[in-house]
């Protein structure tokens, strides 16, 4: 299937590992030219030489999203690469898990600016040119617990929440100019970050990575874990064409965790 992908600039946000990573590789397999946004200069550069190495267009800007005040000149250096961005992929690591009333105003702020502010500035930044072209795709990667809170990720439940009304709103004002604003929920999937709580559960509950790990995947229907990949392509699915009426929804890639409601 063409996704009608071809030359088009896609601007991914925490491209360097995880899910990021995978929608950075396959934007660059549909022939899209990538650019990944993330604060680990290493990570920043494997991606890209192994997208180039696939025959893939790729460059990246070393960035710390959470530092809203800079996030226009993160845009400025974007551009200078190629000139545009129409699909912006919206991606930030999650905030760290705790109890529910352990978390202070210093926290709540600092999981609002990296995964709500920085989504919010980056898009009212990049925008403009896509209602000026008259195409553009935007593409938030939220989390399971838009649908479903989870106890110990208080901060997730509610900053992602706030990103779903946000993007609906822009959805319903900004689709006459042919452009689509979306949501992926990922469930569980094995990326580093999976990993990091699953270190945390385990040593709160005296037991070990694996056996938490295998506690995800019994409660799932599919019996199994996503790969980053397959939550990627739900991505790329919603920057293109096929997907060009499809927009201001919230799409739930979690193997069937979240029950029908």
């Amino acid at each position: 299937m063409d996704l009608g992908l071809e030359g088009k600039v896609a601007l991914v946000c925490g491209g360097s590992r995880g899910i990021g990573k995978a929608c950075a590789i396959m934007l660059a397999e549909e022939e899209a030219k990538v650019i990944i946004l993330a604060r680990g200069i290493k990570d920043l550069m494997a991606t890209c030489e192994h997208i180039r190495n696939r025959g893939g267009e790729a460059d990246f800007v070393q960035a710390d999203l959470s530092e809203i005040s800079e996030i226009e000149s993160v845009v400025k250096r974007v551009r200078d690469i190629y000139g545009k961005v129409d699909v912006l992929v919206n991606n930030a690591g999650g905030p760290p898990p705790g109890d529910p009333l352990g978390f202070g105003p210093e926290e709540w702020e600092d999981a609002f600016r990296q995964n709500f502010l920085s989504a919010v500035e980056l898009t009212r930044f990049i925008l403009p040119e896509m209602i000026e072209r008259r195409w553009g795709s935007v593409i938030n990667s939220t989390s399971i617990t838009t649908r479903a809170p989870v106890e110990s990720l208080v901060l997730s439940n509610g900053v992602r929440m706030a990103v779903v009304g946000w993007a609906k709103t822009l959805a319903g004002k900004y689709a006459k100019y042919g452009i689509t604003i979306n949501n992926v929920a990922p469930g569980f999937t094995l990326t580093e970050r999976l990993h990091q709580l699953s270190e945390k559960t385990a040593i709160d509950k005296g037991t070990t990575v694996y056996e938490v790990l295998d506690s995800y995947s019994n409660k799932i229907p599919a019996g199994r874990l996503a790969e980053p990949w397959e939550i990627a392509s739900s991505v790329i699915f919603l920057a293109g064409r096929g997907a060009s009426y499809i927009n201001g929804i919230t799409l739930v890639v979690d193997g069937g965790y979240i029950p029908c409601v």
